[in-house]
């Protein structure tokens, strides 16, 4: 009974924490990034004064009026997520209603908007993080040393590792492929100079065994003319 009550408890455990995690939604975005906004150092002001529309007062840009938005979008980062638990992004896009429009092109406005447009979502902490968070969670996790570390080292280097070995296997292939081929030319140059050798032997004995039967063919002629030199005497004796 002790062993069932742990996985139910656990269970029970999860049911009661997965509403307190926000979802990656748009509304729960716009929450995340309007406290953003608001704790920004710069910002000297900023509250809800409509339907998606605040006041704001920011020494940094400077501005002080209407902010109004003007799109909200959520998306899943899969580039994000094999590697950390940033499961997706989300880019809230507004404009400064009362800011001049010469003002929108300017290098500082484009500086000013780059900390106040992203937002990243971690699936693990179920919160939407601001650029700086998003950034800062990046240096810790690569600061942490064991398999994060070795992450970051085969993401850094990993395929340069995996091309070394690869060109190492292919050169050790290689250079025993070599070696075989150079083994069997070996043995052949072997074998054929074994078959001349003995091609030249038995060429050697069959001139050997010509010359023995033309000597014998000789002394066989030298016998036969002295027969009939022994004959033709004893006729002569009679």
């Amino acid at each position: 009974m002790k062993r069932l009550l742990v996985p139910i408890v656990a269970l029970l455990g999860v049911m009661l924490m997965t509403p307190l995690l926000a979802e990656p939604t748009r509304d729960a975005l716009v929450e995340a990034w309007e406290a953003h906004m608001g704790s920004l150092p710069g910002t000297v002001e900023f509250e809800a004064s409509g339907d998606e529309t605040w006041r704001i007062k920011d020494e940094n840009l400077p501005y002080e009026g209407n902010l109004e938005l003007v799109g909200v979008v959520v998306r899943p980062a899969e580039e994000l997520s094999d590697f950390s638990d940033f499961t997706h992004t989300g880019i809230v896009e507004f404009r400064l209603t009362e800011l001049p429009e010469g003002r929108t092109e300017s290098q500082s406005y484009y500086y000013w908007l780059s900390d106040r447009q992203m937002m990243y979502y971690d699936g693990n902490r179920g919160e939407w993080l601001n650029t700086a968070e998003y950034r800062d969670s990046f240096d810790d996790m690569y600061d942490v040393p064991g398999s994060w570390g070795l992450l970051s080292f085969m993401l850094n280097y990993g395929i340069w590792i995996v091309l070394f070995a690869l060109f190492i296997w292919i050169f050790t292939g290689l250079n025993k492929q070599n070696k075989k081929a150079r083994t069997l030319m070996d043995d052949g140059a072997d074998i054929n100079r074994l078959a001349r050798e003995n091609l030249e032997r038995s060429a050697k004995l069959q001139d050997e065994l010509l010359e023995s039967a033309r000597k014998s063919q000789d002394l066989n002629t030298q016998g036969n003319e002295l027969l009939r030199e022994i004959l033709a005497e004893l006729k002569k004796g009679r």
